[in-house]
């Protein structure tokens, strides 16, 4: 479980973090 799980959260956060400024 190299880079693939990290890269992933970070990308789930980003898609979070545009979702709640976009509601906002």
């Amino acid at each position: 479980m190299p880079w693939v799980p990290v890269s992933h959260l970070f990308e789930t956060c980003i898609d979070l973090t545009l979702k709640i400024s976009f509601w906002q």
